[in-house]
């Protein structure tokens, strides 16, 4: 999330910020990056950090267990919004709005699955096809930023999706 830059944090930038333009309340949870600060608000929104290991030279952020105990103090929320079901944090929303019977929405990213070397690619299909799909299938509902991406969770758990153009 912001400050850091990419497709992902852009588009989850603007869906928080149009909500808050119609005064809903936001709170986003998010990888902590080495040297920022637990708890911060940005443009209105409480955004909470929570400590991670950063594996694949740092390009994958692993919630530490004790995500857990600081989600216990959030309170009750309406609804809980996860971005692409690669991110460990999209599982730990997933699990977090089961538990709590909150509606989850999902929103996709991604197109395919992901590596150029076979073990890595192997992985990564193993990855979406059990841990991805408990998030889409669990969802209360599923959309895709692109006609792509909605295939893609079509060929993952069989479901229709919305289609929530970048931005949009």
């Amino acid at each position: 999330f912001w400050p850091h830059k990419g497709g992902h944090e852009k588009y989850a930038q603007e869906v928080c910020s149009r909500l808050i333009d119609k005064d809903t309340k936001v709170d986003v949870i998010t990888a902590s990056l080495d040297g920022e600060p637990s708890k911060d608000f940005i443009c209105g929104m409480r955004v909470i950090r929570v400590p991670t290991w950063h594996l694949i030279g740092g390009t994958f952020p692993v919630p530490k267990p004790q995500v857990w105990s600081q989600l216990k103090v959030l309170g009750k929320y309406d609804v809980v919004m996860t971005h692409t079901r690669f991110f460990p944090l999209s599982f730990v929303g997933a699990l977090y709005a089961k538990r709590n019977n909150i509606p989850h929405i999902h929103i996709e990213h991604g197109t395919a699955h992901t590596g150029s070397k076979p073990f890595v690619f192997a992985v990564n299909w193993l990855y979406d096809h059990t841990i991805g799909w408990f998030i889409l299938k669990k969802a209360t509902a599923v959309a895709g930023i692109s006609e792509a991406s909605a295939r893609f969770v079509k060929h993952l758990c069989k479901r229709e999706t919305l289609l929530l153009l970048n931005s949009v």
